[in-house]
């Protein structure tokens, strides 16, 4: 009878909903730095100029010489550097938008889940990572635009697939 109480007590708390809350940042955290769990930077295979390259391997695969429609990105990568409260709370807002401390593009071997860039002092907000569609209208919260990306369509599975032969990653599809 008690474990069948533990369990209720259990599926009860589990199922209340979680309340944002966003904490300023705390200056006491260690900062993680590229020397323990950012690991080694990775070539972006998204990266327009890669998929250039993949499609120019394409092309002289099948024997076409025709140029490339002009491609045209489909999203951004990009970091925002909040300054306040606020502009965390502008972030968080935004429905379309999944940030991350954590910069993309690195092995992340050490699977960090928070990382603060040694160049903003402990007590400030971090770098918060983002991928945005090209035509992202972006809140007032200071930003910089990191790479411009193409999203392969799910008919350009071997564009895809030669990119990241091009940038020596894994590529794996699901």
């Amino acid at each position: 009878m008690k474990y069948i109480y533990f369990l209720f007590l259990l599926i009860i708390c589990s199922c209340t909903k979680d309340n944002l809350h966003i904490q300023p940042p705390d200056p006491v955290q260690e900062p993680f730095n590229l020397s323990n769990g950012l690991g080694k930077k990775l070539e972006n295979p998204y990266a327009v100029r890669n998929i250039k390259i993949a499609l120019t391997h394409l092309q002289s695969k099948h024997g076409t010489s025709a140029l490339a429609p002009e491609l045209k990105p489909t999203h951004l990568l990009v970091r925002f550097l909040p300054k306040t409260y606020e502009d965390m709370l502008l972030l968080e807002a935004d429905s379309t938008l999944y940030y991350d401390s954590v910069p993309y593009g690195y092995e992340n071997s050490a699977d960090l889940s928070y990382y603060q860039d040694p160049s903003i002092p402990k007590d400030q907000y971090t770098w918060q990572y983002a991928i945005v569609d090209y035509d992202y209208i972006f809140p007032q919260v200071h930003y910089e635009v990191l790479e411009e990306l193409y999203r392969p369509q799910d008919e350009e599975d071997e564009i895809e697939a030669l990119a990241y032969k091009v940038t020596r990653n894994h590529f794996n599809r699901s």
